[in-house]
């Protein structure tokens, strides 16, 4: 079996790293207090590194892993060809030759 999950970058997924992330408060000056930023320049910032994360090259699992069995036998049957060309030495169960 294979394992697989969907690997990306979605608006809401940078939303919500970047609203982790983004601090509320932003250094001041040199050995001084930090600056606690407003409702609204919190949320430019956030803005800011959402951009930031939609131009980039990071990804995400945006999906649970799951295991995917193998579809050929369930799809393509046991692997013999139902459809040959005519004259072949082999004919198919479903054509009457």
């Amino acid at each position: 079996m294979s394992t697989f999950a969907v690997f990306g970058m979605t608006r809401d997924v940078a939303l919500a790293e970047a609203k982790k992330r983004v601090k509320t408060n932003k250094p001041g000056k040199p050995g001084g207090p930090s600056i606690q930023l407003t409702p609204a320049q919190w949320e430019e910032a956030v803005a800011k590194y959402v951009d930031k994360l939609m131009s980039g090259e990071k990804v995400k699992q945006l999906s649970n892993m799951f295991d995917a069995p193998p579809v050929r036998p369930a799809v393509h049957g046991s692997g013999q060809a139902l459809w040959r060309l005519p004259g072949s030495a082999h004919t198919s169960p479903l054509r009457d030759d």
